[in-house]
């Protein structure tokens, strides 16, 4: 729960600008806890966010390397939903 709380707290940082910040605690905070969980969806969600701030930092390349693989484990989950968010996403970021 603390995991899922701090990637609230960094989206809040990213719609700040605050994107430094809200990189540091997805990496070092959120991402680490669904790792040693085995919770790849989880992980996945929280890669998506990686992007989204790497997005609005202007790194359009990297963060379509994440969202291309949180895809790939949201089409192996078979979750339709998640699978629409990064779909969405990464045709809003290609040129």
């Amino acid at each position: 729960a603390r995991a899922i709380t701090l990637g609230e707290i960094a989206r809040v940082l990213n719609a700040r600008g605050e994107w430094d910040e809200a990189l540091r605690i997805l990496r070092e905070e959120s991402l680490p806890v669904f790792e040693r969980l085995g919770d790849v969806r989880a992980r996945a969600i929280t890669l998506g966010q990686i992007a989204d701030v790497l997005a609005d930092r202007g790194e359009r390349d990297r963060a379509l390397a994440m969202w291309a693989e949180a895809l790939a484990v949201f089409e192996h989950l078979r979750a339709p939903d998640l699978i629409a968010i990064a779909s969405q996403r990464i045709s809003q970021l290609q040129p």
